[in-house]
This record gives structure tokens, sequence and C-alpha cells, in this order.
């Protein structure tokens, strides 16, 4: 379950896009302000990038939202990332992706020009998690990731990877339950990176994470359904320095 955007921005990055066999990957965008707002999208794989007449200098009107179909444009593709950049008005976005096997997931889009650093707590993995990364830049990018979890062992990570200009990719990578996956961008081009996790039953779920740490922080709790088991919610924590901290939950 991912946060609500805290502000609205003039251009977003949407990196948890994937449009292989039974999965489709939407974009949400919502105007939840008093005046209406134009737009343009344009998509990101790891060889080429994809514009739609369609996605030309969309207008939203006031208070309402609409979505669009990566598989319509971009079918097949690993990886799909979506740069959104807003000409007039403000709004907010999400990505949207359905699964045949494993349900739903979303997760929030990360105001660009994007950051150089990314932590990605999270758990309930199959024993793999996968990070997308999207560079929406007009120069080379890097990124580098390292794996954290209980105990003295440090599982590995991501060494330094290249994404080329307007790119993106996909990083498979084998990790415990629970672990926070730590990514940082190795030049000075920022990134969207989202971690994607693979449940015990094949379902799925993402995560902007968030680009730096801070001293409080409000989880929301999923809700059950009325009559119904009220459905488990695990808090986790990652501490990114060099010290230990003391948390009240």
């Amino acid at each position: 379950m991912e946060p609500c955007v805290s502000s609205a921005a003039g251009s977003w990055l949407l990196a948890d896009g994937t449009t292989v066999e039974r999965q489709k990957s939407a974009v949400v965008v919502m105007n939840p302000f008093a005046a209406d707002a134009v737009f343009s999208l344009v998509a990101f794989t790891d060889d080429r990038r994809i514009r739609v007449r369609e996605w030309s200098d969309v207008v939203l009107r006031s208070g309402r939202a609409t979505s669009f179909s990566l598989n319509a444009s971009a079918l097949g593709e690993a990886t799909v990332g979506v740069r959104l950049d807003v000409s007039l008005g403000r709004v907010a976005t999400s990505s949207l992706g359905v699964s045949r096997d494993g349900g739903v997931r979303s997760a929030i889009g990360v105001p660009g020009p994007g950051v150089g650093a990314v932590y990605l707590p999270g758990g309930g993995d199959a024993g793999s998690a996968v990070v997308v990364a999207l560079n929406p830049a007009e120069e080379e990018a890097s990124l580098s990731a390292a794996v954290h979890a209980p105990g003295p062992a440090a599982p590995g990570g991501i060494p330094e990877e290249a994404l080329p200009p307007g790119s993106a990719a996909t990083f498979p990578l084998e990790v415990p339950d629970p672990s926070s996956i730590d990514v940082r961008a190795a030049t000075q081009v920022p990134l969207a990176v989202v971690r994607r996790s693979v449940g015990a039953l094949g379902d799925l779920g993402a995560t902007s994470g968030s680009p730096g740490p801070a001293a409080a922080w409000v989880v929301v709790a999923a809700a059950g359904i009325e009559g119904g088991s009220v459905p488990t919610t695990t808090v986790y924590l990652t501490n990114p320095g060099t010290e230990s901290v003391t948390v009240t939950i």
C-alpha cells in the first residue's frame, strides 16, 4: 500500500511499468485543483522512447482523474518508465499494475527531475525483489544498490550499472525478509527508482520508497472488510546511518 503524495508537481517520473505477458500497466493522473491542467507523457524502455499523439497536450479538467494504458503503446516490454511534464496547472500521479497471477500494485510518482538516493525498506518477498530504475535525462546515469537486513551477514546488491540517456531498466535481486534496498545514483544525474516485491503466492507490491530518513513517520494501516478479519500490518524500518537509533511505534 502506497502513501498519498504530499503535494502536486510540474513534472513526474513513474518507473514501475511492465507490459510483458499477463501484466497490464497504466499511469493514473489526478487534478484535484480548481484550475484545468495540461500535460504530456513520454515512455522509456531499455532501448527506445515512445511518444503517442494522444499523450501530447492532454487537458485534464478540474477535479477529474484519468488513466493511460502502457500496453496499448508499449506491449511486450519488461520495463516501461514514464515522464509526465505539466505545461499548465498541477497534477498528481501514480503507476498502476495489474497481474493476472497476483492482483494489483501501485507506486506514487517521483517529482522530477528525480532523486540522488532512495531507501526502499520492505518485506514479504518470496526470496526475490526487483529494482526498477528510470533515467529520463539526456545524459548517461549510473546507479548502485546495497541490501541491508537483520544480522551481521550483508546480502549482495547491485554493482555500479549504467543507464543510457532516456532509458529504463529492471534489476532482479535475491533479498531476505525483511530487507532494505538502498539505491544511489553514482553520477550527478538523478533517477526515479521503485522496489517491486514478489510475495509467496506470486502477488506483487511496489513502493517508490523515501529519498531520505526522517525523525517521525505516519503509517496508515491496512483496513479490513466490515465484519471480516482484520489484515496484519507490518512496519518495516531501516537505519541508513552509522549510529544506532531508538524508535517508538
